[in-house]
């Protein structure tokens, strides 16, 4: 084995030892090292958090500047439909799967019907 290949070898088990060790900390600690309460409760929101630090940047980009709220580009911008689809079901049902699919078919109607225009 080379001095490369060791070092690749090194690198890869200290990622996945550091990798499985945090992420792994909340099962495995015992319950006295445990966060408390007041910490864990706001972590349920990260994952929303997460998808939304994904999905806002290119939700609002725009290819060309917009004037208003009224122009006919900021109408037919099929992801500010799916991402409104999304909301609403997640609104309603409260489930992210459900909101993602609801997203998605918001995102790909508009899509199929903007072929029509």
């Amino acid at each position: 084995m080379t001095e490369h290949q060791i070092y690749l070898l090194a690198a890869i088990i200290g990622i996945t030892a550091t990798s499985v060790l945090t992420r792994g900390a909340f099962v495995l600690l015992p319950q006295r090292w445990q966060l408390p309460t007041s910490v864990q409760a706001p972590l349920r929101y990260a994952p929303m958090a997460a998808i939304a630090a994904i999905v806002a940047p290119d939700l609002f980009a725009q290819q060309a500047p917009i004037t208003a709220v009224a122009s006919a580009a900021f109408w037919l911008n099929a992801k500010l439909w799916g991402a409104a689809a999304g909301a609403a079901a997640y609104v309603r049902f409260g489930n992210m799967g459900g909101a993602i699919a609801a997203g998605m078919a918001g995102f790909w109607g508009v899509k199929w019907a903007l072929t029509w225009v």
